[in-house]
């Protein structure tokens, strides 16, 4: 007769959370007496279940998410810092800081100033803006600032040779080929294969302009030379912005329009990133282009007719609009990204060839994780913090050779490290890390100095993590901000600023960053000044003779404290007075930190080592300033109340004012003032 043991084991949980276990024991001998048959197949369906987790492997129950989101504190620092590296890029930004130690009103006057002094001067020094991409324009305009500023045959075919010679190795957006044939058919015919072509046509063009080489030996009389080179190459960039604008590229799209824009992004990103923040505004609309072209899908798969060329210049045209989204974006403090990561199915291109930009593109995906990772702490997990980590770590050691993509992910590198240990999610070797990389961006500044054409990126990564390590330091006393590493780096950044040479595309973006750094870096207290007191010379210092009667230097009880007397030129006289209680022999003054250099001359520099001369108490006679010589109020001629020990002079009348010198032949709104005042004949050195 048949029989089954059927043991059921039933694990469960409480409710207060304790696990507990029941064990059935069910005992059949026959099967067939089993009341239905729908009862036996139920009896034989549980038995096979129970063997199936039998045999099963133990499955490994994923890391509970455990909530966790940044401090207040800390957001409200990284905010500040973001609004700080807007300041840098923008002029036209309201600077409001809510948690950071430091005069904004006095940052912004200041900021304002190096702008003014600083300015570009033409209108076309500015151009061509990215908001313009809106701004329709009329016939008459395209007539005269498109049609009217095509460069000639013999320009185009040295500034295309320029081009595809220097400036398109790095993101290679124009297939040579291709593109040539294509120029041949327009310089005949006149005619452009889409409406659209015609920007990316003087966009080459600029480009190839500013390349070509100007020494005198090399330079072609067909093309111009200094500052002229720079203004013909900025009216062909606004020439083809004017293109873009006539053909509604923001609502009307193109892959062609595209790729103008592509091009674009990197002559806003040249001159110290100082329209990146308004290319962003625009680029939102050209992503969505983007995925209505569906660039966001291999060109393979999409239309499989495509030349292979094609489809890799829209593989570069997607990636190249992505790196600029997700590497700028997060320094701005722009946390949407308008890419959504599991619509993105085309491969990166160029991965296997020589010298290929997928590394900007690795860069840029690795960066858009960190993002994602920091502006969603909530799903955050220390194995997924330190799985990104890992990856940052492999893609450094792969990429040495690569400056720009090096910078992008030791900045990636830097954002994790200050988001984790927020979180209390890092050890020791990471910090270690983070400390080398923080020090190698900071290197990079100095390196990027000697490189005419380093991307402004560059600047702009490294700028951004000195200037949220100062805001780490903002508030602190200035004896424990320069005794950490951190700190050192920077102060010895400051001190070094001056006395490099940047392209000139980079002044800007340098003279900012060394003004934000200068005001959020702590400065030590500034020295009291040594007792001076000032005496008229019409006073004796020393009696004539012996007395017990005081005298007003005998009374003070400073005869025997006060040093050298220096004669001002007001005057009066100052004296030195070295108080022993108060002021020990070997007392050495703080060094005084005054205003940062703006000019990047060779002088010493406000924030550097004090030198040995600042340290040493002053043995000659000081500088004249105002702030050590008290003029004693004038009195009324009389008999002074002094001792008849005491020699005193004449007291000095007040002079006579000179006579205004009137006279009809002199005109107020075109006459020096020196001559108004009636002082004609006053001599000024």
């Amino acid at each position: 007769m048949p029989s089954k043991e059927i043991r059921l084991l039933i694990v469960g949980t409480s409710g207060e959370g304790d696990a507990c276990s029941f064990q059935a024991l069910i005992w059949i001998d026959n099967i067939d007496d089993l009341p239905s048959r729908q009862l036996k197949r139920k009896v034989d369906r549980l038995e096979s279940l129970l063997n199936s987790l039998q045999t099963a492997a133990t499955e490994v129950l994923p890391e509970p998410t455990v909530p966790v989101e940044a401090p207040a504190p800390m957001r409200a620092v990284t905010q500040d810092c973001d609004a700080l590296v807007r300041i840098l890029l923008s002029d036209t930004e309201t600077l409001a800081l809510n948690s950071l130690e430091l005069d904004h009103k006095t940052l912004a006057a200041e900021l304002r100033r190096d702008e003014h002094e600083h300015e570009f001067g033409p209108a076309i020094m500015s151009a061509p803006h990215p908001a313009a991409l809106y701004v329709p324009i009329s016939a008459e305009e395209y007539r005269r600032e498109v049609e009217g500023a095509l460069p000639t045959l013999a320009q185009a075919q040295l500034t295309l040779t320029a081009y595809f010679a220097l400036s398109n190795n790095f993101l290679r957006l124009i297939h040579p080929p291709t593109f040539l044939a294509q120029c041949d058919h327009y310089w005949r015919t006149g005619q452009t294969p889409e409406p659209n072509w015609l920007a990316t046509y003087l966009i080459v063009c600029a480009y190839g302009l500013l390349a070509a080489p100007d020494t005198p030996d090399t330079a072609n009389p067909m093309l111009p030379t200094g500052p002229g080179k720079e203004m013909l190459a900025r009216t062909w960039f606004d020439a083809a912005r004017r293109v873009l604008a006539a053909n509604h590229f923001v609502t009307k799209h193109s892959v062609e329009g595209l790729r103008a824009f592509a091009l674009l992004i990197q002559w806003w990103m040249s001159e110290g990133a100082r329209y990146a923040e308004a290319a962003l505004n625009v680029s939102v609309a050209v992503v969505s282009s983007a995925f209505d072209l569906q660039l966001n899908r291999d060109p393979t798969d999409v239309d499989p007719s495509l030349p292979e060329h094609e489809a890799e210049i829209r593989r570069r045209i997607f990636w190249t609009i992505y790196v600029f989204e997700a590497m700028v974006r997060p320094m701005l403090g722009r946390f949407w990204h308008p890419f959504d990561e599991e619509d993105i199915a085309v491969r990166m291109p160029g991965a296997d060839e020589p010298g290929s930009p997928a590394a900007y593109y690795q860069a840029a995906s690795l960066n858009s994780r960190v993002s994602k990772l920091i502006t969603r702490p909530k799903g955050a997990t220390s194995s997924a913090v330190s799985a990104l980590f890992d990856d940052l770590e492999r893609f450094l050691d792969a990429n040495q050779q690569n400056p720009l993509a090096i910078a992008m992910a030791r900045f990636s590198y830097y954002r994790l490290h200050r988001f984790a240990t927020t979180l209390e999610m890092t050890t020791h070797h990471r910090r270690v890390n983070a400390a080398a990389v923080f020090a190698a961006l900071l290197d990079s500044i100095r390196n990027a100095s000697s490189m005419p054409n380093c991307p402004a990126i560059v600047f702009l990564r490294a700028f951004s993590a000195a200037i949220a390590a100062a805001a780490d330091l903002n508030g602190l006393p200035y004896g424990k901000a320069c005794s950490t590493t951190a700190g050192v780096q920077l102060y010895q950044l400051l001190a070094d600023l001056p006395r490099m040479t940047f392209p000139s595309n980079h002044h800007r973006l340098v003279r900012r960053a060394t003004l934000i750094l200068d005001s959020l870096l702590p400065k030590p207290d500034q020295p009291q000044p040594l007792a001076y007191r000032v005496y008229s010379e019409e006073v004796s210092d020393f009696s004539i003779g012996s007395s017990s009667i005081a005298t007003p230097v005998t009374a003070s009880g400073l005869v025997d404290s006060h040093g050298p007397v220096y004669p001002l030129s007001n005057g009066f006289v100052a004296t030195e007075h070295y108080e022993a209680a108060a002021h020990p022999p070997d007392f050495l003054p703080p060094p005084v930190y005054g205003r940062v250099n703006r000019h990047y001359s060779l002088q010493h520099h406000a924030l550097s080592a004090p030198r040995e001369s600042d340290l040493q108490l002053p043995r000659s006679a000081p500088a004249q300033q105002a702030v050590f010589a008290r003029e004693e109020p004038y009195s009324a001629p009389g008999r002074p109340a002094l001792s008849v020990f005491t020699t005193v002079s004449q007291p000095q009348l007040p002079q006579k004012a000179p006579t205004p010198l009137v006279s009809p032949w002199i005109d107020a709104a075109i006459t020096p003032s020196r001559y108004i005042d009636g002082r004609p004949w006053e001599r000024y050195s």
